[in-house]
C-alpha cells in the first residue's frame, strides 16, 4: 500500500523536472530591438481631453538605449464641449529624451522626458504659446519584423506639468495639465 501512494507522488516531481527540461530552448534565438529611424502615430487622453498625434523618434545611441523624440498632436478641448456643445482643438509640440530597454523577448520598456509647447484656440484663450514639462514610462510590443522595418504597438502613460488656462471660459479651467494616455503603432525604417 505506501508504494502505490509514492508512485503519483513520483510521477509529479518526474513530469516537473521533464516539463522543465522540455520548454527550455537554450538556442532560442532573442528577437533584437531595431535601432533605427521611426515614424509613430498615436490617440489618447491628455487629461479630460483626447487627442491624436504624430511623431519621429531617431536613431539610438549610447548602446541603442537613448534618442530623441518629437511629437505634434491635436487636442480637442472638453471644457469646451460641455459648455457650448461643439469641439475646438488646440495644439502641441513636444521634443524628449527616451530612454529604452529589454523587458522581454519582444517588449521593452520606455521612458520620456522633454519639454512641451501648447497653441492653445482664441475662442478659449489668449495666450500665444505655453510651455511645460512632461514625462511618459511605457513598453513597446513588436508586431512584426521583417529586414527594411519593423511594426511595434505601444502605450504610455505620465504626467504633464503646464500651466495652461482657458481664460475665455467660466472658471479658467486647466488643460494639458494632469496624466496623459496614449496608445499607438510605430514603424522603423531602415537598415
Amino acid at each position: 500500500m505506501k508504494t502505490t501512494r509514492s508512485i503519483p507522488a513520483l510521477l509529479i516531481v518526474a513530469s516537473a523536472l521533464l516539463a522543465q527540461s522540455a520548454l527550455a530552448q537554450a538556442d532560442q534565438k532573442t528577437v533584437e530591438h531595431p535601432n533605427k529611424p521611426s515614424f509613430g502615430i498615436s490617440g489618447g487622453h491628455y487629461r479630460h481631453d483626447p487627442g491624436i498625434a504624430v511623431e519621429f523618434t531617431s536613431r539610438g545611441i549610447f548602446q541603442n538605449h537613448l534618442s530623441l523624440r518629437l511629437r505634434s498632436s491635436t487636442q480637442w478641448l472638453e471644457d469646451y464641449k460641455a459648455i457650448h456643445d461643439q469641439w475646438v482643438s488646440y495644439h502641441t509640440f513636444s521634443a524628449g529624451l527616451v530612454y529604452n530597454g529589454q523587458l522581454f523577448d519582444r517588449t521593452r520598456f520606455y521612458a520620456e522626458l522633454g519639454m512641451i509647447g501648447i497653441w492653445p484656440n482664441s475662442r478659449f484663450s489668449e495666450s500665444g504659446f505655453v510651455e511645460g514639462l512632461y514625462q511618459l514610462n511605457g513598453i513597446e510590443i513588436n508586431l512584426l519584423q521583417k529586414e527594411d522595418c519593423t511594426l511595434s504597438f505601444f502605450l504610455g502613460v505620465g504626467p504633464s506639468f503646464i500651466k495652461a488656462f482657458a481664460e475665455k471660459i467660466e472658471d479658467r479651467p486647466r488643460y494639458g495639465h494632469g496624466l496623459h494616455f496614449v496608445n499607438g503603432i510605430r514603424v522603423y525604417i531602415g537598415k
